[in-house]
């Protein structure tokens, strides 16, 4: 009687052990690949022309983008493209308040073109810029020691 109740028993016991498959699992494949990343910008605006044109590209594909905008350019009407850009996920950053060649500016002069534009964008906006894309990519040594925003320069695509 002892014996078939041990035969019975292991064959409980293997039939409740661990399932395991014939079948050789294989990993998932790790890309190692880094991930790349793209960061579109826009210069010169806003304005009420190409501006929401850009916007409405970006909010169709859910895209976010940098606006490095002029302050002469900035008012109450352009200010609406500046908060919608910003209620995309986008953000308003400074490139001076006349776009122009500020390597040619005294130290007083390039703080101005900063600081009017930053308030104008910090006044329509309620954001405060914290990068700075010098107009035509120019910049010297004074520049970067006046100016206490992050510079983003690049090559000029020039369109």
């Amino acid at each position: 009687m002892i014996r078939p109740l041990l035969m019975a028993f292991a064959i409980l016991v293997v039939s409740c052990g661990p399932r395991t498959s014939s079948k050789t699992e294989v990993a998932p494949e790790v890309d190692s690949t880094p991930a790349k990343y793209v960061a579109l910008s826009f210069d010169d605006g806003p304005n009420d022309i190409t501006t929401p044109k850009v916007l409405d590209i970006l909010e169709e594909h859910n895209v976010p983008a940098s606006f490095f905008v002029i302050g002469q350019f900035i008012n109450e009407t352009t200010a609406k493209q500046m908060t919608r850009a910003i209620a995309l996920g986008s953000e308003i950053q400074n490139h001076s308040l006349t776009h122009t060649m500020m390597t040619q500016l005294s130290q007083e002069q390039i703080a101005e073109e900063v600081k009017k534009t930053d308030e104008l964008i910090e006044k329509y906006t309620g954001t405060k810029p914290w990068l700075f894309r010098p107009p035509f990519i120019d910049h010297n040594e004074v520049m970067h020691q006046t100016i206490g925003h992050t510079f983003i320069c690049g090559v000029g695509c020039e369109d």
